[in-house]
């Protein structure tokens, strides 16, 4: 695909053809072929083919060794951290405040994609051996995180969201049946908070509540996380407080003041 080459119409045509490659990724199945995009865009295999090695060229798609499918590469997940900035702005002093008031790690994840992805974090000096980096693509089924944005999706979201990856025991607690996973996203969104008990790591205890925008609707997922010896299913609660104020915080720097109900501020 070179657009210093052609009439004006056809390279347009061009990029709304790999714009187009690019949105067949964001529904079930998220992995797909050349023939699998011909056929759902009725282009030949040919202009698939040609369109999606530029895409690849230049990081939009990444291919799967396994399989020889295409799925989305780094390139689109950096514009998704870069379009988050006024997210990521405001919650970083806050996290900073709630990593200082728990002397615990604390992290922020959303949705890019079909993917639950740490977009901010605050850490103590001396914190313990699990460190995630900005960028660390989470497990819905398994983290504290993951499981907030999974259980606030959208029905047909979720159900997309639940095709697009494996139910892996990473640990012996790990939930690995579809029926339990939405039993646990029900809990999840009646408590409006989600625990992940050492379910995505032995010894590593997680708690999230989810964070709201001006319009009340979920867009990210706020967590603590400390080994189980130091939190666990006996005092998780104490911190719920905590992580509640700070979600509210963090809606509030995004220009919207919900009703605190009786959390200190």
């Amino acid at each position: 695909m070179n657009l210093e080459n052609g009439s004006k119409e056809s390279r347009v045509r061009s990029v709304t053809r790999a714009l187009t490659i690019l949105k067949c990724f964001n529904s079930h199945p998220h992995m797909l072929g050349i023939t699998e995009i011909s056929e759902r865009l009725q282009l030949s295999k040919g202009t698939v083919h040609l369109l999606i090695k530029t895409l690849e060229e230049q990081g939009f798609v990444e291919q799967v060794a396994e399989n020889k499918k295409y799925r989305l590469g780094s390139v689109v997940y950096e514009l998704g951290m870069t379009a988050v900035g006024d997210l990521r702005i405001p919650s970083r002093a806050r996290l900073q405040q709630m990593n200082y008031e728990i002397a615990m790690p604390c992290y922020l994840a959303i949705n890019i994609g079909n993917r639950a992805v740490l977009i901010e974090k605050a850490e103590p000096v001396n914190a313990f051996m699990v460190v995630m980096q900005i960028g660390a693509i989470l497990p819905y089924h398994a983290s504290s995180m993951g499981k907030i944005l999974l259980a606030f999706s959208d029905s047909s979201i979720q159900e997309n969201l639940m095709d697009s990856f494996e139910l892996q025991a990473l640990t012996p607690n790990t939930i690995t049946s579809r029926e339990l996973l939405k039993k646990e996203l029900e809990e999840v969104l009646k408590q409006e908070y989600a625990l992940d008990r050492e379910e995505t790591l032995p010894g590593v205890f997680c708690a999230a509540v989810p964070v709201r925008d001006g319009s009340g609707r979920v867009v990210a997922a706020l967590s603590v996380v400390a080994p189980s010896t130091t939190l666990n299913v006996e005092n998780y609660w104490k911190y719920l407080p905590v992580l509640k104020k700070y979600s509210t915080h963090i809606t509030r720097d995004m220009s919207y003041i919900p009703r605190l109900d009786g959390i200190n501020t």
